[in-house]
Parts: structure tokens; sequence; C-alpha cells
């Protein structure tokens, strides 16, 4: 059985997908929540509650699974302080990963984390990668590129920007910085693959697009 924690996300919605259709065993770690956690109808996978503050609860959503994707998506990291919580968030769910003997460990992460990184999404994505390395779990971690699809956030809130403001549309340090974007769908098959690959344990791998484009042929 397979674990994936925000599975709620787009790409974790995507991966849903993709392991049920596969006949994969899937496991969904929610947080309590009042919101309305959206999740793929129509397919077979399981759920469990948990926060991330209590072990004994993690350690019963673990029971019985081989594998944990950790998932995170950017603008949900920036939403009711969660960023400032996602190292200790990632160290909960490897010690109960240990404590509960599930060795293998997906975590995506972002292209640029760096624990040294002055912009606070990077620096605390690396500071979740050094937790993840120090783990002594077998893991892999996947450095994603700006990832997009029917659902992502990037694309869809430009789309919206340019209806709401039409011919005007807010292009920064002049559209130049360059992109190499991720359809999400091939995002889920790098996890998958990655699941099923021993010779990528410990191993950091940068994922991007086949195309660069820079933030105004984004747009244009």
């Amino acid at each position: 059985m397979i674990l994936i924690n925000n599975a709620t996300t787009f790409v974790g919605r995507a991966l849903v997908r993709r392991l049920a259709v596969n006949q994969r065993e899937v496991r969904c770690l929610l947080r309590p929540s009042r919101r309305v956690q959206q999740l793929p109808t129509g397919l077979l996978f399981s759920t469990v509650s948990a926060s991330m503050d209590d072990l004994p609860a993690l350690r019963s959503a673990m029971q019985g699974v081989e594998a944990i994707v950790h998932l995170v998506g950017e603008f949900d990291l920036e939403q009711g302080g969660a960023l400032h919580t996602h190292a200790e968030d990632t160290a909960s769910l490897i010690e109960a990963a240990r404590e509960t003997g599930v060795s293998r460990f997906i975590y995506v992460s972002r292209l640029g984390a760096d624990r040294a990184s002055a912009y606070p999404l990077f620096h605390v994505l690396g500071e979740a990668e050094a937790l993840v390395r120090e783990s002594e779990l077998d893991y892999t971690i996947l450095q994603t590129a700006i990832t997009y699809g029917p659902e992502d956030m990037f694309v869809n809130l430009l789309v919206m920007l340019a209806k709401a403001i039409p011919y005007v549309l807010p292009i920064p340090d002049p559209g130049l910085v360059r992109f190499q974007p991720l359809w999400v769908i091939d995002l889920a098959h790098c996890i998958e693959a990655a699941l099923d690959r021993d010779d990528l344990i410990g191993q950091t791998i940068p994922l991007g697009g086949p195309e660069h484009f820079t933030f105004e042929q984004r747009i244009w």
C-alpha cells in the first residue's frame, strides 16, 4: 500500500488517479479540517485522518503501508501558516515511518530548494530535504519545476487575471525569467516510476518539462 500525504493538492489528485487506475492500493492521508477536501471520484482508494503532530495517529495511518509519498503544493504552503510547520511535519512523518518500519519515502520538493535561500519557500523546502536525507530511510527526492495542468493554480490564476483585466496583465522582471513547466500527468508518472526503482534510492532528481519559456512567452 502507498500512503500519500497532501493527496488533496493539485499534484496529489493527479497521483491518486494514476495509481488507482493502475490498480495500486492507495491510502490518502488527510488532515482534520472543516474545509471540503477534494479527492478524485469513481476510483478505489482509502482515506485516513491524522494531524501531523499526532504521532500515534500517524503510526496508525501507516499500518500496512510499504511506501510514503510526501507531497507539498506551493500555494498550500503559503496558507494558514503551514509554510512554517512544513519541516516539522516532514520530521513527524519520518519519525512515524521509522517506528512503523516503512522505509520507502518519496519527497516531492521544488527546484531551487535550499536551506541557504533567502526565499522562505525554498528555505523551508531545503530544511525538509535535509531531514529526509538524514533520515536513514530509503528516500528519493524529486525536485520539480512549476507544474501545470487542468486544475493548477499558476496558469489558471493568470487566465483569471487576463479575463478580469482585458488587455492588461502585469509581467515581472520584464517577463524574461525562463520556466521549464512540467505537465502534472508526467510528474505523476515520474513519482510512480520512482516507487518501483531501487536504483533511485538516495538520489535527488531534478524534473522539468521538455520546453523552456519566458514568462512573456507563457502569457502570449
